[in-house]
């Protein structure tokens, strides 16, 4: 066997090495955003990291083409030059660092999640971590306290699983990628019961948002689905319902 027969196939493991390592990050993902931001972070830049190693390897740089990307990169420009001429070096450093929250979403779009099965294996992850955090937000408001034992904040905003009160962004962050596509699903369904799953999915969710109690996480709520509702023809039903349970 020749040097140049053994490049491809050592590349090629190198290739599923990364593949395989940048998809146990995105798993990973979710869950430390959940309670460790730092990690969170860090996995995040791991995995923008991994795919630049990976196009190299694969000599495949045609993500690199997206439309998306432009504006992305003309946004990230603006945001360097205004902390540069601002002078706060928090600013710029931040702005530096910019970029890797756009490289994270190419690498979900052109490499991890052009799997059929990865994007129904994380979409089974956001699913179950929405239904933790809003049964943690339940359990708070039916006995005083969720499962480590805090009360609700200050405030009287539901905390869910978390000692401070940032419950309502992350279900935000949780409610169109986890769990409208099942709401939608079932609302293009003929059958009955999916049809009412559904709906009882919606207001269970919608409810919480509002039971947590925090306004400006309840008012992005409410522009989503109004968009969502503008969209889908099949939503605006129950759209004007959900609006009749949220006044209520």
């Amino acid at each position: 066997m020749t040097p140049a027969s053994l490049v491809p196939r050592s590349s090629g493991r190198l290739a599923a090495m990364l593949t395989l390592c940048g998809t146990g990050c995105s798993f990973l993902l979710p869950v430390l955003f959940f309670y460790s931001r730092a990690l969170s972070d860090v996995a995040a830049t791991l995995i923008g990291c991994l795919f630049l190693l990976y196009s190299a390897v694969q000599k495949d740089w045609l993500w690199t083409r997206k439309d998306w990307l432009r504006p992305a990169a003309l946004f990230c420009a603006l945001c360097l030059i205004s902390s540069v001429y601002v002078g706060l070096r928090e600013a710029w450093v931040q702005a530096l660092c910019l970029p890797r929250l756009f490289l994270l979403a190419a690498a979900l779009e052109s490499w991890i999640l052009v799997s059929a099965t990865r994007r129904k294996m994380l979409a089974t992850i956001l699913f179950v971590l929405a239904f933790w955090l809003m049964g943690q937000c339940w359990k708070q408001y039916l006995t005083g306290t969720n499962l480590l034992g805090y009360p609700p904040a200050d405030d009287g905003a539901l905390t869910g699983p978390f000692m401070k009160p940032r419950a309502g962004f992350t279900l935000l962050m949780l409610f169109f990628p986890a769990l409208m596509p099942v709401v939608l699903h079932a609302f293009h369904t003929r059958r009955l019961s999916a049809w009412a799953g559904g709906a009882v999915l919606l207001v269970l969710s919608v409810t919480t948002m509002v039971l947590i109690g925090q306004r400006m996480s309840n008012v992005l709520l409410l522009f989503g689905l109004t968009l969502t509702a503008l969209m889908v023809r099949r939503f605006r039903v129950p759209f004007v319902l959900i609006m009749v349970v949220v006044g209520a």
